[in-house]
């Protein structure tokens, strides 16, 4: 008889670098759909699934902070802040 497939955690599947990218990228769009609470529920509801259940507790523990407003004016400037020095050029 076959042995019927269950749902496999995230981490066994993909290193936890593409985890949490998923993590970041679902609870992004979901705070934009409903805030900071519904990216924190939903986030929690899917560890074990969908997500790894450590990158996903600790997303929930931490969202506060990783969904607050930045402080940066402008992305692009603080990228090319951390350019290394001297600047890289075509040639």
């Amino acid at each position: 008889m076959a042995r019927a497939r269950s749902v496999v955690p995230h981490a066994r599947i993909f290193p936890s670098r593409y985890g949490l990218r998923m993590v970041a990228r679902d609870a992004a769009v979901q705070s934009l759909l409903g805030g900071e609470d519904r990216a924190r529920k939903v986030i929690r509801e899917r560890a074990g699934h969908t997500f790894d259940p450590a990158i996903a507790m600790l997303f929930a523990a931490e969202a506060d902070s990783l969904l607050a407003p930045s402080t940066v004016e402008s992305a692009w400037d603080e990228t090319l802040a951390c350019e290394p020095f001297p600047p890289l050029s075509r040639r």
